[in-house]
C-alpha cells in the first residue's frame, strides 16, 4: 500500500503537538482559522484534506491524529483528552467541506465543530486550552447565525411553521446562543478561586456571556438574555476583575435588559458606569450606550445637561429627548402628548432601539406630577404656619385643568386657541376660535359615522384621586388625601416650604425608594 504523502498536514500537527506541551491555548486558537481567506500554507492543507481524507475516510484521519497528538491521545497529567483529537477531525472536516457560498450549510457545519468545541472544555485540566478557540469560533458563529436571520430567503425551509399551541419557533440566532450557552455554563463551574483574577475557565465568563447577550438582544429574545444574567449573579467572580472591554459590554446589556424590564433605575447604574469606563475614542460604542442612557435618565425625571449633549457620541440626540423633557418641566401637556405621539417624526427612531414604550409609560408618571405642581401654583391654598394650617389643593382644580388639558392636546397645534396671556392671529376680534374639545379627526377617517359625540371622555374625580394616590406611593408628592374634603395636603411645609416639601424632584424620590444593587452585576 504506497504511503500516503501530506506535508503540509504531518507540519500542522507538528506545531499543534508542540502547543500542546507548551499548553498554549491562544497560540493554538490562532491555528485553528475557519475564515477565509486562508492562507497559502492552509490552502495547501486543505489540498491535502480533501485528496487523502474524504468523509468516507474518517477512521483513517483519526488514527493519523492520534499518532501525531500523543498530548491528547494520553494527556499530559495521565487523563486523555480525545475530545480534542474529535475537535481536530471536526475541524478538518470543517476546511474540507466549507462553502462560503452556502451560508446555511456553513451555519450546520460551524454549530457542530462549536458543539465539539464545547465537549472538549470539560476536561478538567486540558480543558482550558480549547476556551479561547470557543471564544473566536463563537464570536463568528454569532455573526453568521444573525446574518442568516436576516435573510429569510436562506432558511424559509429550515424552519418548520408552527401550529397553534406549539408556540414562538426557535431561530437560528437562539440554536446558537444555546449552543454557546453550553460553554457559559462550564465556565461558570469552573472551580478555581483566584483572589485578584480570574484563572481558568473562568477567564471566559464574560467574553462568552456578551456574545450570547448580543444574539439574544438582536433577536429580542429576553427571556435567554435573564438566564445568563442569573446565572452570572450567582456563579460568577467579581466583574471588576475582568478586562475594561469585557466590563462595559456586559454592563451595556445588563443596563438594557432592566430598562426592558422597565425598572430604569438599576438599568440607569449599570449604562452609567459602562460609559464612564468606555474610552473616550470609541465614539460608536458611547453613543449606543449614551442612547440608553438618556433613556433611563429622562425615565427617572434626571433630565440629560446642554453639556453632555455637546459631546461628540451624543450628536443630535438633543432633537429627540429634549422635546419630552421641556415638555414635562414646562408641565405643557399639550407639547407632551405631540412628542410621545406615534406620529411624531422621532417616534420611528425611538422604537427601532426599543426605548419608546418604556419613556411613554414613564414620562406619564412625571407629566401628571408637574401638571399637579402647576396648578397647585396656580390656584392652590399655601396654608398658614402660624395657625398650623397645611397648604392644600382641591381635586376640583385638578380635575378642571387636567379636562381641559387633555382636550386641548387633542387638537392640532394650529387649531389651537391661545392660551390667557398668548397672543396669536386667532387672537384678532371676530377671528374663528376652535372649540377646545373638538377631536381632531385625520381625513382618512372623516366620513366614518361616530354613532357618539365626538368629544373626549371626561376625566372623572375618582380617576384624578386615584393619580394622586399613586404619585404619593411613589414618592413623587409628599402629603396626604383627604377623600372628604377632596383636598391634597402638603406635609412638611413649615421647614422647606409648600413646593419643596410637596413636589419632591422624581429623581430623588427614585433614589430615596432605591438601592444600589444592580441584579447581575457581582461586585463582591
Amino acid at each position: 500500500m504506497p504511503t500516503i504523502s501530506t506535508p503540509s498536514l504531518d507540519q500542522f500537527l507538528q506545531e499543534i503537538s508542540a502547543l500542546l506541551r507548551e499548553r498554549n491555548g491562544v497560540k493554538i486558537a490562532s491555528y485553528l482559522l475557519i475564515e477565509p481567506p486562508y492562507p497559502a500554507a492552509y490552502e495547501a492543507l486543505i489540498g491535502e484534506i480533501k485528496q487523502h481524507y474524504a468523509k468516507d475516510n474518517a477512521h483513517a484521519l483519526e488514527n493519523k491524529l492520534k499518532a501525531a497528538l500523543p498530548e491528547a491521545r494520553d494527556g499530559l497529567d495521565g487523563s486523555p483528552w480525545t475530545a480534542f483529537i474529535t475537535v481536530m477531525i471536526t475541524y478538518f472536516g470543517f476546511l474540507r467541506d466549507v462553502d462560503i457560498e452556502s451560508l446555511l450549510h456553513t451555519y450546520r457545519l460551524l454549530s457542530n465543530l462549536v458543539s465539539k468545541c464545547n465537549s472538549a472544555l470539560k476536561h478538567t485540566s486540558m480543558g482550558v486550552l480549547i476556551l479561547p478557540t470557543v471564544i473566536a469560533y463563537s464570536r463568528v458563529f454569532a455573526r453568521l447565525a444573525t446574518g442568516l436571520e436576516k435573510q429569510p430567503e436562506l432558511i424559509a425551509h429550515e424552519q418548520p411553521r408552527t401550529t397553534e399551541g406549539e408556540g414562538a419557533r426557535e431561530t437560528l440566532p437562539e440554536k446558537a446562543a444555546n449552543v454557546m450557552r453550553q460553554a457559559l455554563v462550564l465556565c461558570l463551574k469552573d472551580k478555581s478561586r483566584a483572589i485578584n483574577k480570574p484563572e481558568g475557565k473562568q477567564t471566559g465568563i464574560y467574553a462568552i456571556a456578551n456574545i450570547c447577550l448580543k444574539i439574544l438582544f438582536n433577536c429580542h429574545k429576553i427571556k435567554g438574555a435573564e438566564t445568563i444574567i442569573a446565572s452570572i449573579q450567582e456563579n460568577s467572580p467579581p466583574l471588576e476583575l475582568f478586562p475594561a472591554s469585557e466590563r462595559v459590554t456586559y454592563l451595556y446589556y445588563v443596563g438594557r435588559y432592566w430598562y426592558i424590564r422597565r425598572e430604569p433605575y438599576p438599568g440607569l447604574l449599570a449604562l452609567e458606569t459602562a460609559y464612564r469606563q468606555c474610552r473616550a475614542v470609541d465614539i460608536k460604542h458611547r453613543r449606543l450606550i449614551l442612547i440608553f442612557l438618556i433613556a433611563s435618565s429622562v425615565c427617572l425625571g434626571r433630565f440629560p445637561s446642554q453639556q453632555l449633549y455637546n459631546r461628540p457620541e451624543a450628536e443630535g440626540l438633543a432633537e429627540k429627548f429634549q422635546p419630552i423633557c421641556q415638555a414635562i418641566a414646562k408641565g405643557d401637556l399639550t407639547a407632551y402628548r405631540q412628542a410621545i405621539d406615534y406620529d411624531n417624526p422621532n417616534t420611528a427612531w425611538f422604537m427601532h432601539y426599543r426605548i419608546f414604550l418604556q419613556l411613554r409609560t414613564f414620562c406619564e408618571l412625571l407629566i401628571q406630577r408637574s401638571l399637579i405642581r402647576k396648578t397647585f401654583l396656580l390656584c392652590g391654598d399655601p396654608g398658614d404656619a402660624e395657625a398650623r394650617k397645611a397648604p392644600t389643593l382641591n381635586f376640583t382644580d385638578v380635575l378642571t385643568v387636567m379636562r381641559f388639558l387633555e382636550s386641548r392636546a387633542l387638537v392640532p397645534k394650529e387649531q389651537q386657541a391661545p392660551l390667557l396671556g398668548q397672543r396669536t392671529t386667532s387672537s384678532v376680534p371676530g377671528s374663528q376660535i376652535p372649540d377646545p374639545l373638538k377631536i381632531f379627526v385625520h381625513p382618512e377617517f372623516a366620513d366614518i359615522v361616530d354613532p357618539e359625540d365626538r368629544k373626549p371622555r371626561e376625566i372623572t374625580g375618582f380617576e384624578i384621586e386615584s393619580t394622586m394616590s399613586g404619585l404619593i406611593a411613589q414618592g413623587f408628592l409628599n402629603g396626604f388625601l383627604s377623600h372628604r374634603q377632596q383636598k391634597f395636603a402638603i406635609q412638611g411645609a413649615v421647614k422647606k416650604g409648600a413646593l419643596e416639601a410637596g413636589f419632591p424632584t422624581p429623581w430623588e424620590a427614585f433614589c430615596a425608594r432605591m438601592d444600589d444593587d444592580v441584579p447581575g452585576w457581582v461586585k463582591k
